[in-house]
């Protein structure tokens, strides 16, 4: 047994040896501490650049054609930040052109494509996002695939813009065929004649001419996979969502099912929407045909049914 002494001794030992830890501890902390106050601030993530494609076209076309990663990476921030500012809006392609004119085709394949995607409703977006489509594939050399969505930006335009998708096909035509030089006179001349042929509400009788040839759209194969998820996921409960499938069904090739789609629209479109549906229709007619002709007796009926 321990004497009160010794016990003392030890006691005191081990308050020191306390002590002494302590120290260390606080030591420790304290230079952690210290550390922590001397290391940089987390970066906080870069807000995209702010741009107008009317006053920065130039500086960003020179961005994206400099090489420089840093300077590539903002200037592509900066147009897509614009592009969701405005939606669906038509300035949007003003943005992107800015890349077609930069040589960035395929960043502009992709935000085109995603565009559609995100608002196939909004008819003259989606058709202005298509024809850029076709631009860029023609801009790039792919005469295929810019004849493809050529083919596809004729289907879902406007009626008005049948003369601007012929013009376009005609270009793609061109591309795509070099070996046929008479290709582009033919496509042209068949479009005309059928434009002014009798008229028929049947779409699939196209008007039949011999010295015309074989109907060179009816022969431009259309590239279904960017949109068939899409079309696929779209629920047909609302009139918007009748729109939206078959602008989407159009773009796909699949205008008979497109046709099918916009009639059982017809009947449920409000009434600030009941033009937009008949020439939904009508543009369902027009692609199934490949020309303009059954389309516009088609509008010329409901006109005479009033």
């Amino acid at each position: 047994m321990l004497n009160p002494k010794a016990l003392s001794i030890i006691l005191s030992c081990i308050c020191i040896l306390i002590l002494i830890a302590n120290a260390d501890a606080q030591d420790a902390t304290t230079q952690l501490a210290d550390q922590l106050a001397a290391a940089p601030a987390p970066a906080k993530r870069a807000q995209p650049q702010l741009i107008n494609p009317a006053t920065d076209h130039d500086q960003l076309v020179n961005d994206l054609q400099s090489g420089d990663d840093t300077r590539v990476t903002s200037a592509l921030a900066g147009i897509r930040a614009y592009i969701q500012k405005h939606g669906t809006s038509l300035p949007e392609t003003r943005a992107l052109r800015i890349l077609l004119d930069a040589k960035r085709y395929s960043d502009l394949d992709a935000m085109a494509l995603a565009q559609i995607l995100k608002g196939p409703g909004y008819t003259l977006g989606t058709a202005a996002m298509e024809k850029l489509r076709a631009q860029s594939f023609l801009a790039a050399g792919n005469g295929a695939a810019a004849l493809s969505a050529a083919k596809a930006y004729y289907n879902v335009a406007r009626l008005k813009d049948t003369a601007d998708a012929i013009d376009t096909i005609s270009l793609c035509l061109a591309a795509a065929h070099p070996d046929d030089p008479e290709i582009v006179q033919r496509f042209k001349e068949q479009q005309v004649a059928w434009a002014t042929a009798a008229p028929s509400t049947q779409p699939d009788q196209t008007p039949a001419d011999a010295t015309l040839g074989d109907p060179i759209l009816a022969g431009i194969q259309l590239d279904s996979k960017p949109f068939d998820a899409a079309i696929a996921g779209i629920d047909l409960d609302e009139y918007a969502q009748f729109v939206s499938k078959g602008n989407l069904l159009l773009l796909a090739g699949r205008a008979a099912e497109a046709h099918e789609v916009f009639n059982k629209a017809v009947p449920i479109a409000p009434a600030a929407k009941a033009g937009e549906a008949a020439e939904s229709v009508a543009r369902a007619i027009r692609a199934e045909a490949g020309c303009v002709a059954p389309a516009n007796a088609y509008i010329l009926s409901l006109q005479v049914a009033k």
